[in-house]
Formats: C-alpha cells, sequence, structure tokens
C-alpha cells in the first residue's frame, strides 16, 4: 500500500526539504519498502491537492509564486485551513487516509483546529510545530497526544532526541519524574559557547545569525519562548497539568529592546546588554562556572516550578560540557534515573528536522509491520 502523505508549510525551507526527501527516498521508484506519495501541499494561500500524487512537486514549493497560482483549494472568506482540507479529502473519497506532516510555525486556534479535525476524521499526524501542543490547555493536549499511533510528536522537542518517548514510558508506568533540565535550541547553544570564548553577547549573536543558526530575526530566538513552548511539552507528556503560563521566563534579550532592524538590534544589544551579560559571566567564572540558556521543571515540592533563562551551571556538569549547537535534556525519575538520564543530540538544522519528521511518521506507517520483511517463526510444536 502506498501512502498518501500531505504537507502542510510546504514552501517552507522545512517543508521543500521534506517534500524532496519523501520523493527521493520514499518514492514508488526509491526502492523503499513502504513508499509514500505527495498528495498535498499546503501553504498559507491555500492547498495544491491530487488524490493519485501531485506532478511536479519539487519544482512547485521551490517557486511560492507558482506553488500560489497552481492552488487547487484556496483557502476563501468564511473557511479554514481545517475545513479545506477535510473537503477536499472528503470529496475525494481519502478521508481517513491521509498522513499529514505539520511543519508550519502558525499559532492559535486554526492550526490547533487542523490537528484536532485530522484525527477525528480518523487520519494520522507527525508534528514539528510546538503551538497547538504547548500553547493550547492541557485537556486539548492530552487529546491529541493520548493517541501515539495516530499523532506523533517527537520533532517537536530536540528534533525526535527521545526525550518525548522516554517522559511517555514514564507516564505508562506510573514512574514519578522529579525534574527535568535542559538546553533545547542549538542556537542558544551556540551563543553560551561563544560567551565561554570571552565574545560579548552582541558578538555572539551576530555571528550565529551570520552562519544562519537564529530565526530570520535573531529576537524570535533571545526572547526564549521557543525554549518556553519545548519545556511546557515534556512535563505534559509525563502526565503534568502545566502551562506556558506557568513558566517563568527571562529571555536573554528583552523585548522592549525588540528592533525590526536586525543591525539596530544588534547595536541596541551592544549599547545596552554586553555590559550587564559579561558581568554575570565573570561571577560565574570566579566560581568555576559556566553561563547556560536553561529550562527547568522542578516537581520536588508542593507545586511544580518552571524556568526559562540564563543561569551559572558547574562547569563539569552535563550542561556545563555542552558545546556548539547541541541540545541536552537531563530527566531525573524516581526509579529509572534517580542520578538523571542525559540526552545529547544536534541542534535541529533543516535536513535534520525534515529526517525527524519522516522518521515520526514511519512509526505511524509502519505500526506493528515488520521492517524487514520477515515472517515470524513458525511454532514447533
Amino acid at each position: 500500500m502506498v501512502e498518501k502523505i500531505v504537507v502542510l508549510g510546504a514552501t517552507g525551507s522545512v517543508g521543500k526539504q521534506v517534500v524532496e526527501d519523501i520523493i527521493n527516498k520514499d518514492g514508488p521508484d526509491s526502492g523503499h519498502e513502504n513508499p509514500s506519495i505527495i498528495v498535498g501541499m499546503a501553504n498559507s494561500k491555500g492547498l495544491i491537492f491530487n488524490p493519485e500524487g501531485i506532478i511536479g512537486a519539487e519544482d512547485l514549493v521551490q517557486n511560492r509564486e507558482h506553488f500560489n497560482v497552481s492552488v487547487t483549494h484556496p483557502y476563501t472568506e468564511g473557511t479554514d485551513m481545517a475545513e479545506t482540507l477535510i473537503d477536499a479529502f472528503r470529496q475525494a473519497g481519502v478521508l481517513g487516509e491521509i498522513l499529514a506532516m505539520d511543519v508550519t510555525a502558525l499559532k492559535g486556534e486554526q492550526i490547533l483546529k487542523v490537528h484536532q479535525q485530522l484525527l477525528a476524521t480518523n487520519n494520522r499526524m507527525v508534528t514539528a510545530n510546538k503551538n497547538a501542543l504547548a500553547l493550547s490547555p492541557n485537556k486539548q493536549f492530552q487529546e491529541l497526544a493520548g493517541f501515539p499511533m495516530v499523532y506523533n510528536y517527537s520533532p517537536t522537542v530536540m528534533a525526535g532526541g527521545g526525550a518525548i518517548s522516554w517522559l511517555r514510558q514514564c507516564k505508562n508506568i506510573g514512574e514519578t519524574v522529579h525534574r527535568i533540565e535542559g538546553m533545547f535550541s542549538g542556537t542558544m547553544g551556540f551563543i553560551c559557547s561563544k560567551l565561554d570564548e570571552g565574545y560579548t553577547l552582541s558578538q555572539s549573536v551576530r555571528e550565529a545569525y551570520e552562519k544562519g543558526y537564529t530565526e530570520p530575526h535573531p529576537h524570535d530566538d533571545l526572547n526564549g519562548l521557543d525554549v518556553l513552548r519545548k519545556l511546557v511539552i515534556l512535563p505534559r507528556t509525563a502526565g503534568f497539568d502545566v502551562s506556558a503560563e506557568d513558566v517563568l521566563l527571562e529571555g536573554l534579550v528583552s523585548d522592549d529592546l525588540y528592533r525590526k532592524d536586525v543591525e539596530a538590534y544588534f547595536q541596541l544589544i551592544e549599547k545596552e546588554v554586553d555590559g550587564r551579560i559579561e558581568q554575570v559571566r565573570q561571577e560565574a567564572l570566579k566560581e568555576e562556572k559556566k553561563l547556560r540558556f536553561v529550562a527547568e521543571f522542578d516537581n520536588t515540592e508542593i507545586q511544580p516550578k518552571m524556568n526559562v533563562g540564563l543561569k551559572a551551571v558547574e562547569s563539569n556538569s552535563p550542561l556545563g560540557r555542552l558545546s556548539g549547537t547541541d541540545n541536552l535534556v537531563n530527566i531525573f525519575a524516581q526509579e529509572r534515573a534517580p542520578n538523571g538520564h542525559v540526552i545529547v543530540t544536534p541542534g535541529a538544522g533543516i535536513e535534520r528536522t525534515a529526517g525527524e519528521v519522516r522518521a515520526a511518521a514511519s512509526e505511524l506507517i509502519l505500526g506493528g509491520a515488520n521492517v524487514y520483511g520477515a515472517q515470524l517463526p513458525k511454532a514447533m510444536c
């Protein structure tokens, strides 16, 4: 059976890579054991849909204008993405046969509704978009995340590095999670490593920006909101009723210093923030510590606490030894990891994120199938 894939956010950087990889690595002509075809691609203008497979999908996503004029199901006044998708699938007779991949950065009710309606109509979904899971009430998180055989969200944190599956196992066996701490941003990891070398904050951010490690505007990394969303997802996966509002967030650069012009933004960081950060770094050095942008969940008191911000950590600790763009999570659990369970993964670039989305999709495609095509052993008695 050929899997029918719909890519949401197909004209974005990750979406383009996902489309290319599915065609070249997972398509019917690739020799794949469980081939896939792209039947749908959506962006902010609408959906291109063909239940038999979209011809020239790679070319379409590389040219946004060409994509937009090729849309077969545009969003219209009074309709949204969810309604457009469901109507297209229903009219083609494939509702319940779709595996959707969300690589958008959409927020709010619109993307939450897409996730909810796709599952409600018996389709499957993989998401790298954190917003529907982190910014919605916990009840809605549970309605989505509670069905891992049809909804895989492992790419949302550390690009599928294993933290979500490990925490889900804790929930499944009633294991108490005491603490979660980590560095969940390759961008912030790189910046902190440059601080270790004596660079100022503005110099570190500028280099990260020039290397393409940051978002198009670096403030979208430096405000800490991306890390906050990842932090909310992890304890929710372990069964805790927490929300974004519960997190004490201290961004590396405050919102009042935001400037739309990136160069002006860098200059303001140099003027207003460099000195303060260097003073904090020197104080940490006196205690043989290093600065890291840390996300923390603590369940050791009556009420769980969550914090995101710059913190001085022991130089020989897992966080202190972390360098470059690598991500790390350290999970402390009652029986499985009383001294911590450390997972280190590379920071999520475009190619890696696309690969992890495909890897998460493969779990839904295969289900209980034997990945090697072998048969179960015959009974000996």
